[in-house]
């Protein structure tokens, strides 16, 4: 803890990482460092006022900023983002519907019929097996008779099958990078949604706008100075005391 740190009272210092983390909001700041809520907005210009507390202000603002050159590479990365950086293709078994005419079904259903019958010859079966057996059969042969008369009545009739599964190539969002990348600043939100998961993204042109600032391409029409991140100095956030 540094000697600024140690000569601040505990509120005082929930009020300087309070402020941080209200994006330099002296009010709410104040407010979450426990002074009354009618008297916070004097409190925050008040403790604003106190160049220990701006000095703490700044080391947090400095301590917990990432570097110039992390931030070139996040807003670059968030520039160049692209929803194919996040899937993933992998091999998968599918079965297409397919119209199957009924002189096939006929078929093999005959072929069935004559498999059970060589079957029968091969084996010794009990007498009540061989009448389970044989009645099997039967239905089978019930059924091809039905089949036939439905033919003969339509004779593009068809079932609708299932072919052979096949290999297939299958997209899908690698949640795991998601995530990550969500969490590292990369992406604007991630939620699922009625339909399944929804991503948005960082405005790229917006993040074009920020690279030409970076590289000096133009600058912006303010009365304070911007740094290289694209953000508002704490000097001159402090300087201006905070806004609200």
């Amino acid at each position: 803890m540094s000697e600024i740190n140690e000569e601040l009272t505990e509120r005082q210092l929930k009020f300087c990482q309070a402020y941080l983390d209200n994006n330099f909001n002296k009010t709410k700041a104040a407010k979450e460092a426990g002074y009354a809520v009618a008297s916070a907005a004097v409190e925050g210009n008040r403790l604003l006022k106190i160049a220990k507390v701006r000095e703490e202000i700044k080391r947090l603002a400095e301590e917990q900023t990432i570097t110039s050159e992390e931030t070139v590479k996040l807003i670059s990365d968030i520039a160049k983002a692209d929803i194919k950086d996040y899937l993933v293709t992998r091999k998968v078994e599918r079965s297409k519907k397919i119209k199957k005419p009924l002189s096939d079904i006929i078929r093999e259903k005959r072929d069935q019929i004559d498999f059970e019958i060589e079957y029968a010859n091969r084996v010794t079966f009990e007498e009540k097996e061989l009448k389970e057996h044989l009645s099997r059969i039967d239905q089978i042969q019930r059924s091809i008779i039905r089949l036939e008369i439905e033919l003969e009545r339509n004779p593009k009739a068809h079932r609708i099958v299932y072919s052979e599964p096949e290999l297939v190539d299958e997209v899908e969002l690698d949640l795991v990078k998601i995530k990550k990348d969500k969490e590292g600043g990369k992406i604007k939100s991630f939620k699922y949604g009625k339909y399944g998961p929804e991503i948005e993204f960082y405005s790229a042109a917006d993040m074009a706008v920020n690279m030409a600032r970076i590289y000096g391409r133009f600058k912006d029409n303010l009365n304070v100075d911007a740094d290289v991140k694209g953000s508002i100095s704490p000097e001159n956030w402090l300087a201006l005391q905070g806004g609200k």
